[in-house]
């Protein structure tokens, strides 16, 4: 004899079953995963493989961090002009800088230069799909970075 629990649990396995089938195994941490099942049948995307899928998403992933600093609004990316908050003492590889205006930009290629200044006012811009920053009165090259706040 089932219990009444038992029964319930039994028939909302049956009547479920079908739903959770279509439920995408995606990658966690991706935007794949705010799809709702029936959105994710829609778009096609329960026609791709696991691999594909992962690949998808960490596409998806890639860009969000590419958006996040490109203006609101979907326009054309802003040039920034503000200083360095303290010490600047060039670039080491990974360097990271606050700026006076809030932001957090981290170097993203690869460059070696000292150069000492206090709050040097910076310019950042848009250069090949990614962001360049100019320190005003360093004569070194300028340096790719991300934006990190």
């Amino acid at each position: 004899m089932i219990t009444k629990s038992a029964g319930i649990i039994l028939l909302l396995t049956i009547l479920l079953s079908p739903a959770m089938a279509q439920v995408p195994t995606v990658a966690t941490g991706t935007p794949l995963q705010l799809m709702t099942p029936d959105a994710f049948a829609k778009s096609g995307l329960s026609k791709l493989t696991p691999d594909e899928l992962s690949y998808l998403g960490s596409w998806l992933n890639a860009y969000e961090k590419f958006a996040a600093q490109r203006p609101a609004g979907g326009g054309a990316a802003a040039v920034v002009e503000t200083r360095i908050d303290g010490e600047f003492n060039g670039w080491e590889g990974e360097t990271v800088y606050k700026m006076m205006n809030g932001q957090i930009w981290q170097q993203s290629s690869y460059h070696y230069h000292y150069h000492y200044a206090y709050s040097p006012e910076v310019l950042i811009y848009p250069s090949g799909g990614r962001y360049k920053i100019h320190v005003k009165d360093d004569n070194d090259q300028d340096v790719s970075v991300i934006r990190l706040k």
